[in-house]
């Protein structure tokens, strides 16, 4: 297949897969972190009634004289003309008044209370719906549900919020020469870190996720993905995906996949990353060099995960930003490279910056998208960055 462009492999993976359709009903302090499955409209207004804004207290404007003086009472559901009646912070405003003033501004004597200045009507207090009228939307469906989220539908007296079923995604790091963090390592072995750190960052995300280690053997890869689709809406497979004598997603994906969308991408690093659907589920073959992974991860592989668990906004975000430093090496092709953005700059760390290196990603939060045949980034030099989800 044609190498194609970035975009062009994202539009194919969007157009191909169709989001689970399955919902569930959470308790309200279950929800953060899931996709909300329906828009969810305010059943009341907010204030859901006129209330106070502080410790004070109520009265009517208009029974204000010269004098500034008013007769102090009880509080009860209605106000008495002439009176002034204590009010706590976000309390129900009484019948007949129509404003408040804050404690420090009077002085009681013998129950009377004696103002420092004539309120007006309205001043300091909350209008019921002045925030927002019944009917406001609270929630969109398809929109990633956050704790401010949370305090909207806690506010109007939700219980429980319907969601998204969590896609379960399965992760398989492929090689011999790879082991499990905490087993004992042979000679020319290595630990895997690819597949425990992106299973960490779709378990972030709320994704379901399982985790397998399998050998460079074609039988076993193919059993492995076989089981991994009876039990998972999606799998990811890290190494194996070059042109090397042991690489075998190439040609386990050419016969599995119905179609294969792509099996090149026009980027460095992590180029040979590839996609297809197998029985309408999607698979995808990543690099085994940990930042090629982390690069086709974010930019591909994640946005369609996301898509697949019914999230509206799944297209990374992106920004123009200055760049703070220097990267002196010209690229001919387009390349991505991680680093930390902050306002309006954006910064290199002091790392090696090859595929196969993984030291100075923690701390980053984006990548900056150098475009082909560009010469040494300079420092103050304006750049486009991709964010992390």
């Amino acid at each position: 297949m044609t190498p194609i462009p970035v975009e062009q492999a994202l539009t194919l993976l969007l157009q191909a897969i169709h989001p689970i359709e399955a919902v569930e009903r959470l308790p309200l302090g279950l929800a953060c972190g899931r996709i909300s499955a329906h828009t969810v409209l305010a059943r009341l207004p907010q204030p859901p009634f006129n209330r106070s804004a502080m410790d004070g207290y109520a009265l009517c404007s208009t029974d204000l004289t010269e004098e500034l003086t008013l007769s102090l009472q009880s509080p009860t559901e209605a106000l008495l003309p002439g009176h002034a009646m204590p009010i706590t912070t976000g309390g129900l405003m009484p019948e007949g008044a129509d404003c408040m003033i804050q404690q420090e501004a009077v002085t009681v004597t013998a129950g009377k209370g004696q103002l420092r200045f004539a309120p007006k009507a309205g001043q300091n207090v909350c209008q019921c719906g002045g925030e927002m009228a019944a009917g406001t939307c609270l929630l969109k469906a398809g929109e990633h549900i956050i704790p401010a989220h949370i305090g909207l539908l806690a506010a109007d007296g939700a219980a429980e919020i319907m969601v998204r079923h969590s896609p379960r995604v399965a992760v398989i790091s492929i090689g011999d020469e790879l082991r499990q963090p905490g087993e004992p390592l042979g000679k020319n072995e290595v630990y895997d870190c690819n597949g425990p750190m992106l299973t960490a960052r779709l378990g972030c995300l709320n994704f379901v996720t399982e985790y397998h280690l399998c050998r460079d053997e074609m039988a076993k890869l193919r059993q492995v993905i076989d089981n991994a689709l009876k039990s998972c809406d999606a799998v990811v497979t890290i190494g194996g995906g070059a042109v090397g004598s042991t690489d075998l997603m190439p040609e386990l994906l050419s016969q599995m996949a119905e179609p294969l969308l792509f099996d090149h991408v026009i980027m460095k690093p992590g180029g040979h990353m590839a996609a297809g659907l197998t029985g309408g589920k999607p698979i995808f073959s990543l690099s085994g060099n940990p930042f090629a992974a982390v690069a086709t991860f974010e930019l591909l592989c994640l946005p369609a995960l996301l898509h697949l668990a019914g999230l509206e906004q799944c297209i990374p975000r992106r920004a123009t930003l200055r760049l703070r430093g220097s990267f002196s090496k010209a690229n001919k092709r387009r390349r991505f490279l991680r680093a930390m953005a902050q306002g309006d700059t954006v910064t290199l760390p002091v790392c090696s910056h090859a595929s196969g290196s993984l030291y100075g990603l923690a701390g980053c939060n984006c990548m900056i998208d150098v475009p082909e045949n560009c010469p040494a980034l300079t420092d103050d030099e304006m750049v486009e960055v991709v964010y992390f989800a």
